[in-house]
């Protein structure tokens, strides 16, 4: 497991399962979660969220189930986003 702290990362590819984000400013990012572990602590600003594997799953059946609207386009994922944080 990867463990990156305090970091700014500008236009890259993160993959959230298996790494520890601490502390870090996420810019203009391709934010890609597989429904893995995940230790988070970052602040996003205009990215982009993709869920694949397990993650994805999980959200096509919460959309079968009703739960989430079968159009992805009405979610909604405002651009600065904190996650994590104690």
């Amino acid at each position: 497991m990867a463990v990156i702290r305090d970091a700014t990362i500008t236009r890259e590819r993160i993959i959230l399962d298996e790494n520890i984000y601490e502390n870090c400013i996420l810019e203009k990012c391709q934010i890609v979660y597989r429904g893995g572990p995940v230790q988070i602590n970052f602040r996003a600003t205009d990215c982009v969220w993709v869920f694949e594997g397990c993650a994805l799953n999980t959200i096509k059946f919460l959309q079968t189930v009703g739960m989430l609207p079968q159009d992805a386009s009405r979610l909604h994922i405002t651009p600065n986003v904190v996650v994590g944080g104690a």
